[in-house]
């Protein structure tokens, strides 16, 4: 890693990788790493990694796969023209108020918005065969993560209001249906017909 990570910054280049290059005690000033394990961390090895980074000069996208990563089924076990879509690798299915509930700065202690570059929602393609595919898994999600990057965190102590956001998702879907995206009408949200 301290050979291949050294070669790319010499061109110029930002380095950035999965959480685990954080193993490397030698990587470039600057090198980013993108946190893709869970809101609560398996184990400390992962805090570790990610520590890594910082400690070596560099920041982090987060993007925890059990409320990130828009390849992850739904509960509600949809099929979408009688094909099943999605994975569940990251701990199951992840419901949009899981999405949504999340903040990037409480998953690893010390890491806060000085050390976070931003957020990703990563969506793996292994079952998504077209571009309907990819909208009916990342939307709604798409909404709650972009939300969860661009709005500041709410007051210590507090969490996001999840009943606003379904109501300002249910105004987004009367858009989608406009514009023919094929996001998935998931429960708990407002939908007009």
């Amino acid at each position: 890693m301290r050979r291949i990570t050294a070669a790319a910054a010499a061109t110029g280049k930002t380095v950035v990788g999965w959480h685990e290059l954080g193993a490397s005690t030698d990587l470039p000033a600057g090198t980013i790493g993108q946190y893709w394990n869970y809101v609560e961390p398996e184990d400390d090895h992962h805090v570790e990694l990610v520590r890594s980074f910082v400690a070596q000069g560099g920041r982090l996208i987060m993007s925890p796969a059990d409320v990130a990563y828009l390849d992850m089924k739904y509960p509600d076990g949809v099929e979408k023209d009688g094909r099943e879509l999605g994975l569940q690798w990251a701990k199951g299915a992840t419901t949009l108020d899981e999405a949504y509930g999340w903040e990037p700065t409480a998953i690893i202690d010390g890491i806060g918005d000085a050390e976070i570059l931003g957020v990703e929602a990563p969506i793996w393609a292994e079952t998504l065969r077209r571009i309907d595919d990819v909208e009916f898994m990342a939307f709604p999600r798409m909404a709650a993560i972009a939300e969860i990057a661009w709005s500041p965190a709410p007051e210590a102590g507090a969490g996001r209001d999840a009943d606003d956001f379904a109501g300002r998702v249910a105004a987004l879907g009367e858009r989608w249906d406009v514009l023919g995206v094929a996001y998935h009408r998931v429960d708990g949200v407002p939908w007009t017909e």
